[in-house]
C-alpha cells in the first residue's frame, strides 16, 4: 500500500499526556519483568483508533484485570497509579482504557476517537 491510499487517523491530545501514558505502560511492563514491549496500531473504523501494547511481564490474572484500573490497586511495590491515571487521561480525551486476556504477559488496548 502506498502511502497515498493510506487510511488516515486525526484526533486532538496532549503531547505530555500522550507521553505521561506511555511511560505508565512502560514502567509497569519493567515492573512485571518484561524483556520485550510490542506496539500495534490499527484504525478499527473511521472513527476508532485502537494502539493494542503487549509485552512480556508476568501479566494480569483475572481478579487483577477486573481491578486494574482502580485507585491505588497495585501487584507489585508501585503506587497503584500508573493505571488509573492512564484510563482517567484517556477517557478524558473521549478513548478507553481496557485490559485484554493474555496467554503469557499483558495486553492494554488504547482506543481513541476522533
Amino acid at each position: 500500500m502506498d502511502c497515498e491510499s493510506e487510511l488516515r487517523f486525526e484526533t486532538a491530545y496532549r503531547p505530555l499526556e500522550i507521553t505521561m501514558v506511555i511511560d505508565n505502560l512502560v514502567s509497569n511492563a519493567r515492573k512485571a519483568g518484561a524483556t520485550k514491549i510490542a506496539v500495534k496500531i490499527a484504525i478499527k473504523d473511521e472513527s476508532q483508533l485502537s494502539v493494542l501494547v503487549r509485552d512480556n511481564g508476568s501479566g494480569f490474572d483475572d481478579r487483577s484485570i477486573k481491578r486494574a484500573f482502580e485507585f491505588g490497586f497495585t501487584t507489585t511495590n508501585g503506587s497503584g497509579l500508573g493505571l488509573f491515571h492512564i484510563n482517567k487521561v484517556m477517557e478524558s480525551m473521549g478513548g478507553s482504557a481496557s485490559i485484554n486476556k493474555s496467554k503469557k504477559g499483558a495486553e492494554v488496548e488504547l482506543c481513541f476517537m476522533k
